[in-house]
């Protein structure tokens, strides 16, 4: 596995990570009130979330210090327009569509942190 630790802000999602510690919120704000405790190593962070949506969340978590290189993995069930573009522009490593296989979002985090280890400035987004 890519980390001792992980973080999930998708509740729906939470309880299927059995190989990582996770923390589950349910709203954007409640994701950056749980990082000021929990240092998350992969972020799979739902798009439509109440309050705040995750392009905001991962903004202001790209703006927190030790947050430049964590792994945040935008999940939505949007596809179909300029939302891969936009989670791009706004610090997203990755976009994935609704359903995600999990069994391979490890894998992909690690891939992810991988190419930053080697100094790979760009991690193209598909």
């Amino acid at each position: 596995m890519c980390a001792k630790r992980g973080s999930i802000f998708d509740a729906n999602y939470a309880a299927k990570w059995v190989s990582f510690r996770c923390k589950s919120t349910i709203s954007g704000i409640d994701a950056l009130e749980c990082v000021k405790t929990f240092t998350p190593d992969i972020v799979l962070l739902d798009i439509g979330m109440p309050g705040m949506d995750g392009y905001e969340v991962c903004l202001r978590l790209r703006q927190l210090p030790g947050f430049e290189k964590t792994v945040i993995i935008a999940n939505s069930g949007y596809g179909l327009g300029n939302e891969q573009q936009l989670s791009k522009e706004v610090g997203f490593d990755r976009y994935l569509v609704k359903p995600i296989n999990l069994a391979n979002v490890a894998s992909l985090a690690q891939s992810i942190r991988d190419s930053r280890i080697d100094d790979a400035s760009t991690i193209e987004i598909t």
